[in-house]
């Protein structure tokens, strides 16, 4: 819903803040991992949030073009660097009586490797919804193939980056690697379905961004 309020009041500057916001959320979310009824293994709290960004590429794309869609995912990109150089900046000072340096040391910096898997896996699962998407718009140009666009593009590229993420996060750079089959079935299969649910979920805002575009 917040993003058909942004994109109805700004257009696709207000996009581009959702994005941009959401993005820097999903990567302290990330942080996080929850246990829920609906799954054995524990979620990492940004899925959901870096799902949401699909949809607002896919909107971008289907209503006012690649180049637009591009510029959400650098822009976006950007800024969340310049956050992070920020927090890093934050980080390089010491004092002695701060109770809270600690918690944010402990928060960012012991974290970087899932924060860098994040990005990686943003920049090149985001770009390529963007150009699935907008080659089956080529390919299937009628509305009422919108849903299908949609769900193949986000569908594919939630993958991508379910396995860039967690084979950097939980297998490359990480000093006790998972077990190959752990990976697989657990942190690249076990919470893709959820990504998948969120597309089919979001296919109605898709349409109705039409009235809004």
């Amino acid at each position: 819903m917040t993003i058909l309020i942004s994109f109805k009041f700004f257009g696709e500057k207000g996009i581009y803040a959702f994005s941009s916001c959401v993005f820097i959320l999903a990567n302290i979310q990330v942080l996080r991992q929850a246990q829920f009824f609906f799954q054995d293994t524990p979620v990492a709290l940004g899925t959901i949030s870096f799902s949401s960004i699909f949809l607002a590429n896919n909107i971008l794309t289907e209503y006012r073009g690649i180049k637009a869609a591009k510029t959400n995912v650098y822009l976006s990109f950007l800024l969340y660097t310049f956050f992070t150089l920020e927090i890093i900046i934050t980080l390089s000072y010491n004092p002695k009586t701060d109770i809270h340096y600690s918690c944010m040391r402990k928060l960012f910096q012991n974290n970087a490797t899932l924060l860098f898997s994040g990005v990686i896996g943003y920049l090149v699962s985001q770009l390529s919804d963007i150009y699935i998407f907008g080659a089956l718009k080529q390919i299937l140009p009628k509305r009422r193939f919108l849903w299908l666009r949609n769900i193949i593009g986000t569908g594919v590229s939630s993958l991508m980056d379910n396995i860039i993420f967690s084979t950097l996060a939980w297998y490359i750079l990480t000093g006790e690697p998972v077990e190959m089959k752990s990976l697989v079935f657990t942190y690249i299969l076990g919470t893709y379905w959820i990504r998948v649910l969120v597309a089919l979920l979001g296919t109605p805002f898709l349409y109705f961004a039409k009235r809004l575009a």
